[in-house]
């Protein structure tokens, strides 16, 4: 079969059908399939892999490599689908999938049994918070922890108050404190240690639980210090 083509060919010749001593049966009528029926089964049939990993690139944007992993286990893809089908930025479901979940599945043969507790369902709701800027990347990966653990909602363990974030004023002092209280990191940092800056952002991100912009506090802090 030519997928290409979408025919198939002969992979090689054969004798005549006398020489299979095949006689046709007389009480066989032929059957005639017309084009309107052929693509109406062709819409019933389910995707091909090929076909999913075409769409995954085409029409959600997504890198080969991420459609490559997601439609090597059919449970995983139709998950993906499912997940995703009112996100925008449909990669945001996938970082979740090949990250944090594959994470929980390191075997092929769990990845193919795909047995998890959490719906798709959540998992879309957990992508369209952050799709939203409602959480930050922090306060997402948190709480999907702890949706792969109980199969409960991200409401379940982000409120309307963790969603409101933190003011532009209350994250200026925690930069500034940031800055006053790790002397030795901000030194680190100007000599050119860029590790140096990671932990000034872990020290506002520990104190506001995963609330805080990480983009605001980056430009923030380089304001503080000076750069």
């Amino acid at each position: 079969y030519d997928s290409d083509k979408n025919i198939t060919e002969s992979m090689r010749g054969k004798e005549d059908a006398e020489d299979y001593r095949y006689f046709r049966e007389p009480d066989l009528v032929n059957i005639y399939v017309s084009e309107e029926d052929i693509n109406k089964y062709k819409k019933e049939l389910p995707q091909l892999p090929h076909e999913k990993y075409n769409i995954f690139i085409n029409e959600y944007s997504l890198p080969k490599d991420d459609a490559q992993l997601l439609i090597k286990y059919k449970k995983i893809a139709e998950y993906f689908e499912e997940a995703s089908k009112d996100i925008k930025n449909k990669k945001l479901v996938s970082n979740y999938i090949l990250g944090q979940i594959y994470r929980r599945l390191p075997t092929d043969a769990e990845r193919e049994e795909f047995n998890i507790s959490l719906p798709p369902k959540y998992l879309g709701e957990l992508a369209q918070l952050a799709e939203s800027k409602k959480i930050t990347s922090s306060m997402a990966a948190n709480a999907l922890e702890k949706m792969l653990d109980t199969g409960k909602p991200v409401r379940e363990f982000i409120s309307e108050k963790d969603m409101e974030g933190i003011d532009d004023n209350t994250l200026r002092e925690l930069c500034v404190r940031a800055v006053n209280e790790n002397q030795q990191a901000v030194e680190s940092y100007l000599g050119g240690k860029e590790k140096a800056f990671k932990s000034l952002i872990g020290f506002i991100m520990r104190e506001t639980k995963g609330k805080a912009d990480p983009m605001k506090t980056t430009e923030m802090l380089k304001e503080i210090i000076g750069q």
